[in-house]
């Protein structure tokens, strides 16, 4: 009879690290006797954990709870350190850079929004990420071996070799200057960081910032819809898992104008224009929301028109998934407290799966925070597993 396997005491030692720095950042604040029960580990083995821990900076003691203070003298007690690392997200969008960091808690540290041209070349874009990348460093006084893990969220399909690819089904170049193509953001910016750079379409990490903080919290299937203007893209999440289709390609919705009205498909609608960076139109779509909310006939039109335009689109995603919820965002969800009625009114004359309609909770901020959540997760994949983190260097410029 074979000898049963013997377990490597060393891989052992890494689990139970792992596990136990788990349990702390979970439990925010806890003695070594909790800790102990908590994982069901020996006093001993959890006290050599904490003594590495301690010093690697991950777990720093505090105050005992009142809970688990008794008479005589106070155990000690041990808390996560959120600010051993930091997470990042950058978001380019067609008209904002965006530069966002967090701590190990997903708690923000500082972050910087700027509006750029909606016809600014590639070379442009990419100067705008870095100046907003090396002033937040210096602002916050953050270095780069400090971050952790980058996530970058891009217009049009990110594909499976992290190319950028904005195109038309046709090849025609669009939007974004004309040359947002056939480039990695991972090699134009890789040698800002000591770390791996992530790179995901935006309507997809859209998606993970919602089931993370906004209105798909808990919910396992749904579909996020991003409609910014005539830009439309979807992001959809089964089973708890994104879902990135064939080479990254799907949610691409704005190909399919020969089915039913997306991007420029749609008709004219002065609600389009929320968000728009040209300020006029800004204000025209602004006031046509602000009267349609008081009940204004053409305003109220334009409202029932937009919903009328989407429905087709949004249905035949419900029928094809039968997601539980449909999340509107992008900056038409300004408009949601009452664009969201409209189409639910619509979706009442069709036969459909029941799926939910709602707004986006986190409106622009949707995007920033998904790629955070992206972030967070490739770091506590590391943090957990008991492994030592490698020493990385960046790639020289």
């Amino acid at each position: 009879m074979d000898a049963p396997a013997r377990i490597d005491p060393a891989i052992m030692r890494k689990l139970n690290t792992g596990t136990c720095l788990r349990i702390v950042r979970d439990r925010q604040s806890l003695t070594l006797a909790e800790l102990a029960k908590a994982s069901g580990l020996s006093r001993r083995t959890v006290e050599l954990i904490l003594e590495g821990l301690l010093a690697s900076g991950y777990v720093v003691e505090t105050e005992p709870s009142t809970e688990s203070r008794s008479v005589g003298r106070p155990a000690r007690a041990y808390s996560f350190n959120p600010r051993t690392a930091y997470a990042m997200a950058i978001e380019i969008g067609e008209d904002i850079v965006a530069v966002s960091i967090s701590d190990l808690m997903g708690a923000s540290v500082g972050s910087e929004r700027k509006s750029i041209d909606g016809d600014s070349k590639r070379a442009e874009r990419i100067s705008a990420v870095r100046a907003s990348v090396t002033r937040l460093f210096d602002r916050l006084g953050v270095e780069p071996s400090e971050v952790w893990a980058v996530t970058i969220a891009s217009m049009g399909v990110v594909r499976d070799s992290g190319m950028v690819d904005l195109r038309r089904k046709n090849g025609d170049l669009v939007i974004a200057g004309g040359d947002w193509s056939g480039f990695s953001l991972a090699d134009e910016l890789g040698d800002l960081f000591d770390c791996e750079v992530l790179v995901e379409n935006d309507a997809k990490l859209a998606a993970v910032g919602e089931a993370w903080q906004g209105a798909a919290q808990g919910v396992d299937n749904f579909v996020f819809v991003l409609s910014n203007g005539v830009r439309s893209g979807v992001g959809i999440v089964i089973d708890g898992e994104l879902y990135r289709g064939h080479d990254g390609q799907a949610g691409e919705v704005f190909w399919a104008e020969s089915f039913f009205k997306v991007g420029r498909a749609l008709r004219p609608n002065a609600l389009l224009q929320l968000g728009s960076p040209d300020p006029v139109e800004r204000r025209i779509a602004e006031t046509v929301l602000s009267r349609a909310r008081e009940g204004d006939a053409d305003a109220v039109r334009a409202v029932a028109d937009l919903a009328l335009d989407f429905t087709p689109a949004l249905h035949a995603i419900a029928c094809l998934l039968a997601p539980e919820m449909l999340v509107i965002g992008g900056t038409t969800s300004q408009a949601g407290d009452l664009l969201v009625p409209a189409i639910e009114a619509e979706f009442a004359r069709l036969v459909s799966p029941g799926t939910q309609l709602r707004a986006s909770e986190l409106g622009d901020d949707a995007v920033i925070r998904g790629a955070l959540r992206l972030s967070l997760s490739r770091i506590e994949a590391e943090l957990f597993s008991g492994e030592e983190r490698p020493a990385r260097r960046r790639v020289p410029a």
